[in-house]
């Protein structure tokens, strides 16, 4: 499905399924558990993704090449690929869930990136506020 966000109730997408698509942002649900290689790869448009409690790996390249400024992460994290973010040039800031065992030392992103660890409490509140 495209769109805005992904219904709770699907529960697994095909790799490369939004790419090069004109999405701007998306809610991933918590009964997604593995963002596949490349499936956001090329979204000029993406510019916010929040992913819920339950994904568990980010793949290569999962936003190589987007639009994407802001991403939350989920402390139910523990595999992020290093090409993640891959030429992701207007990337500013990636919050993520205070306890999320990824490593995040490997992942390539620029030095002006911030990476913000969040209490679950913040983080609850943090995610898709409109004005951003």
């Amino acid at each position: 499905m495209l769109g805005d966000r992904w219904d709770d109730g699907e529960q697994e997408y095909i790799g490369l399924v939004f790419f090069e698509s004109g999405i701007e942002r998306v809610r991933i649900p918590s009964t997604l558990k593995v963002l596949e290689e490349g499936t956001f790869h090329s979204c000029k448009n993406l510019k916010n993704v929040e992913a819920r409690q339950g994904l568990e790996c980010i793949e290569k390249d999962c936003f190589a090449c987007s639009g994407l400024e802001r991403i939350t992460l989920p402390k139910s994290l523990t595999e992020i690929s290093k090409s993640t973010f891959s030429a992701c040039k207007d990337l500013r800031t990636i919050y993520v869930e205070d306890g999320c065992n990824a490593r995040f030392a490997d992942v390539e992103i620029s030095a002006s990136v911030e990476l913000i660890f969040l209490q679950a409490n913040v983080f609850q509140n943090n995610v898709f506020n409109d004005s951003q």
